[in-house]
């Protein structure tokens, strides 16, 4: 998906978002993905993890944890959210500002 944040440029990556404090990581990226594309989906299994320092803010470090998840219906991208698009990208045909996490994501499970 495309997203801005307020701090910067529209760039493209997976959808998602932080978790709550008491929060599941299946049951977060359920709510994430309603919050940002309100659709209903299916989640899978994991797909993999990795810790990401964030460019935009030094002190930030993230944890990405990635599922393969199914989409049960079209999503609608919630400009609130800062999500500004929703698109299906093949492994090869990524768009230019996407995020660096995510291509090496992609690579790893496509090869």
């Amino acid at each position: 998906m495309k997203e801005r944040h307020e701090d910067g440029e529209p760039f493209w990556t997976l959808p998602g978002g932080g978790l709550q404090s008491d929060e599941a990581a299946r049951t977060g990226l359920r709510r994430e993905l309603w919050e940002e594309l309100s659709c209903p989906v299916e989640i899978g299994t994991a797909c993999g993890q990795w810790w990401y320092a964030h460019q935009s803010s030094r002190l930030t470090t993230s944890l990405y944890r990635v599922f393969r998840t199914y989409v049960l219906a079209t999503p609608a991208p919630n400009r609130a959210e800062g999500v500004l698009e929703a698109q299906w990208f093949s492994p090869g045909e990524l768009p230019a500002r996407t995020l660096p996490q995510v291509r090496r994501l992609v690579r790893a499970s496509s090869a």
